[in-house]
């Protein structure tokens, strides 16, 4: 199937909000947008955060046609987002190891990339 499922934001707080994981996220294996974007507010810097501190491992990507937009992914004891295959990825407008605004580090705790 070519349909594209879609996660927005409209968490209901204003300002910048942080989801703290207590495990990593589930892997992902088909064509999904995780749209960081909608978030009311929005305008250059991801208002969603995600913390983790309490998660090991962030998002694992095992499929194509992924899309992740506008978050802000810090803390992590490993990567922040593993590709392990598949085409036709993009992560866009995303900040690693730092908090949301980019101006103070909030990095993974080993020496691991943001991106692998």
């Amino acid at each position: 199937s070519n349909t594209v499922d879609t996660i927005e934001f409209n968490i209901p707080a204003a300002g910048g909000q942080t989801i703290n994981l207590g495990q990593g996220l589930p892997p992902l294996n088909h064509p999904v947008e995780i749209n960081g974007w909608t978030q009311p507010g929005f305008v250059d810097s991801p208002l969603i955060s995600l913390n983790g501190g309490g998660a090991g491992y962030g998002l694992s990507v095992f499929g194509s046609g992924i899309t992740v937009r506008g978050i802000n992914f810090h803390n992590f004891s490993f990567s922040n987002i593993t590709f392990w295959g598949g085409d036709n990825n993009i992560v866009q407008g995303c900040t690693f190891g730092t908090n949301a605004a980019g101006t103070a580090l909030q990095g993974n705790s080993t020496q691991y990339d943001s991106i692998y």
